[in-house]
């Protein structure tokens, strides 16, 4: 008997080691969502239960010497909380497992089957009062319902069947818990299990970001393609050939504004890492004098710039300024204004695009979807190049489009 004490305690204190550093490494790595708090009160609770189960064997001498309460009693208390918290534990990963409350039908039953047979579990358990507790078997049956929804649901939808035998070990674990009296490995078993299903969580995480690094190139190329469109090359061209004819004096500046434009959209594609402002800026020039040059396009820039010595994702700037002149200024017969803006602050960089038009109360649908998706796909490369947000101000007078981009510290 003393030394099945050592091993059961031996095994205890290896699974709270191993649900302190499981703790400490999610919360450290946490995304914020539903479902990743779900694991983690689904490994406090299974802490609380390890505490509980082996605090009250200690506790219970303790107790009865003082005559506080009986040793029955005392044990029996143990054992009922502790298979309580063990349950909640099961609850918790189930709903981990389901995706969280907002699942609906059998996606949900595993959950409330588990909650039912903790139910059941409490008055059995008092009424039964066995010396080893009867918590395995209830514990077995709860893993079960989980091993299946992994096996029929998770398993087929997503190939991840090795969760499956992640669950299969607290499963043996109980049943030999059956077999020897006395012998307490639950929490070594689901420690284990949590230690395979955050495994697990970190292949998903890891296949998570370079799905989205796969998006973001793909959102590169499509964006790339809108900014070098056939009929912007087929205009800047045409007016080129004009100018050979009427001001030939201007067509050598048009044609290296022409090579800049071209050759900073194909370093765009290429570009994985954050780029100077100033690049960018150099880059948008380029673009501006373009248009500036096509029949109809008279307008001014202005450059307020407050900061200029910091990075930011390529290709953000110049569709922004794009979207200012062809929906924006775009809508007067003549002239228009736009201002370019710079600013920063301990925290975070600010770029502002300001026109003096009426955006899209004179777009067609067609130019309106164009724009939407080209702000799409900036504000998604700025969340996920370096965690930056788009904000659109649009006003009866023009329209305002900030990109704000944190500083990193």
């Amino acid at each position: 008997m003393n030394g099945l004490l050592l091993f059961n305690t031996a095994a205890t204190f290896l699974s709270a080691v191993l649900l302190v550093f499981l703790i400490l490494a999610s919360f450290g790595h946490r995304r914020e969502s539903e479902l990743i708090s779900y694991f983690h009160s689904g490994l406090l609770f299974l802490l609380l239960a390890l505490f509980i189960g082996e605090c009250g064997e200690f506790l219970t001498n303790d107790f009865c010497e003082q005559r506080l309460i009986d040793k029955e009693t005392s044990l029996l208390m143990t054992r009922l909380l502790s298979g309580i918290f063990v349950s909640m534990s099961n609850i918790a990963f189930s709903f981990y497992l389901c995706g969280g409350t907002d699942k609906k039908g059998a996606a949900g039953l595993p959950v409330a089957l588990i909650a039912a047979l903790t139910l059941i579990y409490i008055p059995v358990e008092i009424i039964l009062n066995t010396d080893a507790g009867i918590y395995p078997v209830f514990g077995s049956m709860q893993l079960i319902i989980s091993f299946f929804y992994i096996i029929f649901s998770l398993g087929l939808e997503n190939r991840r069947l090795w969760l499956g035998a992640a669950v299969m070990l607290p499963i043996s674990l109980h049943v030999l818990e059956m077999v020897i009296p006395y012998l307490r490995l639950t929490g070594f078993g689901m420690t284990l299990m949590y230690q395979i299903a955050y495994m697990n969580y970190q292949v998903q995480t890891e296949n998570e970001l370079m799905q989205r690094d796969i998006e973001l190139a793909d959102t590169k190329v499509r964006l790339l393609m809108q900014q070098i469109s056939p009929h912007f090359i087929f205009n800047s061209l045409q007016v080129i050939q004009g100018l050979c004819d009427e001001e030939p004096e201007k067509v050598k500046p048009a044609i290296a504004h022409f090579s800049e434009y071209l050759r900073g959209n194909l370093e765009s594609l290429t570009a994985n890492e954050l780029i100077p402002f100033k690049r960018e800026l150099e880059h948008t020039g380029e673009y501006i004098k373009l248009e500036q040059l096509s029949e109809g396009r008279e307008f001014e820039v202005e450059y307020r710039l407050g900061a200029e010595d910091f990075l930011m994702p390529p290709l953000i700037l110049q569709p922004i300024v794009e979207n200012a002149i062809r929906y924006g200024i775009g809508t007067h017969s003549v002239g228009g204004r736009i201002v370019v803006e710079s600013e920063e602050d301990a925290y975070q960089v600010v770029i502002r695009v300001s026109d003096d038009g009426q955006g899209d109360d004179h777009s067609t649908e067609k130019q309106k979807n164009r724009q939407s998706v080209g702000l799409k796909n900036i504000r998604g490369r700025l969340q996920a190049q370096c965690g930056g947000r788009l904000i659109i101000d649009k006003r009866e007078d023009g329209t305002t489009v900030s990109v704000i981009m944190p500083k990193k510290r």
